[in-house]
Order: C-alpha cells, then sequence, then structure tokens
C-alpha cells in the first residue's frame, strides 16, 4: 500500500467512488474472566516452567516479552477505518492499493466473524484483511462486481487465522 501524498494524487486518478464502508482493523474480541485467567496461567506458568526446568531467566523474559509485545499490538484494535472503492483504487484511510494490483477478493463469513480479503496478484499469501462492519458478502459483491475485480470462492482461511479467531487473539 502506499501512502496517498500530493504527488501521488497527481499521478494516479482512482476515478469515481463506487462503494465504501467503515469498519474496525480487526474484530475487538470480548474477552472475559476466564481467557483473562488462562492467559495468565499460561503466561506465568511457562515463565515458572522455564526457570524451574534449568533456571533458564532469558526463556521466562521471553514469556514476558512475547505478552507485552502482544498487548502493544493490540490495543488500538478498536480504532474504525473508511475503506472506499474506486474504479481503478481500493482507499483504506489514506492508504491507496491500485485495483491492478489485486487478483480478486474472497471472504470469511459465519457467525462470529466477517471478513473480505483483498489477494494480491505477486505472491499469493499476500493480501489485505478488512472487516465487513454491518455489510453482507452480497454488499460486496455487488460492489466489486461494478469494479470487474473477481471473487475467488476456493481461497479459504489459514489455519493460523483459524486458531488466531477460535482464541481470540
Amino acid at each position: 500500500m502506499v501512502d496517498i501524498s500530493e504527488q501521488h494524487r497527481l499521478d494516479f486518478q482512482p476515478g469515481e467512488e463506487v462503494f465504501s464502508w467503515e469498519a474496525f482493523d480487526y474484530h475487538p474480541h470480548q474477552r472475559g474472566w476466564l481467557w483473562i485467567t488462562l492467559f495468565c496461567l499460561i503466561l506465568f506458568g511457562g515463565a515458572l516452567w522455564a526457570l524451574l526446568s534449568g533456571g533458564d531467566w532469558v526463556m521466562a523474559f521471553t514469556f514476558f516479552v512475547v505478552a507485552a509485545v502482544y498487548f502493544w499490538a493490540h490495543r488500538q484494535g478498536d480504532e474504525v477505518h473508511h475503506i472506499r472503492v474506486f474504479e481503478r483504487a481500493v482507499v483504506i484511510d489514506q492508504q491507496l492499493v491500485p485495483l491492478e494490483d489485486l487478483s480478486g477478493f474472497w471472504f470469511v463469513y459465519d457467525q462470529g466473524v466477517s471478513v473480505v480479503h483483498l489477494q494480491f496478484k505477486k505472491g499469493q499469501d499476500r493480501k489485505i484483511s478488512l472487516q465487513m462492519g454491518s455489510n453482507d458478502p452480497h454488499f460486496f459483491r455487488l460492489g466489486f462486481e461494478q469494479v470487474d475485480l473477481l471473487e475467488l470462492s476456493e481461497k479459504r482461511e489459514n489455519l493460523i487465522d483459524l486458531w488466531v479467531r477460535a482464541l481470540k487473539l
């Protein structure tokens, strides 16, 4: 993605806006007392295990660093982003993605999850995951059909994303 600077606005014209929506960066999971308790047990249990199984202070410290990095990275998951799809580009807040760089879109849509993925042409694992907000897949199919972006119905959620969602990470 490229930041839309004044130079980019002069060089690249995205065309007319086709559709837009607002959504969170990722689904803000509601974590209850059970999740917090299990997280603390794993964190302190892992650190204690590292210390008792050989006095590995580095491993014990690593458990706490990983937990701190996790919470630091997820501190702003409730920010609402404005996504606009134009005739020749997708703009996520101020980030520009030309449609010519995308091979298509696909969904993970079920109870508790509603994500649209924009798949890049180069690097089959490279994608942008966007929450669908209050919209259903039909809304996106109609919108992306207007800009000739194909639905990649054979794509599925990968195992890591499934575990992240299941564990509410």
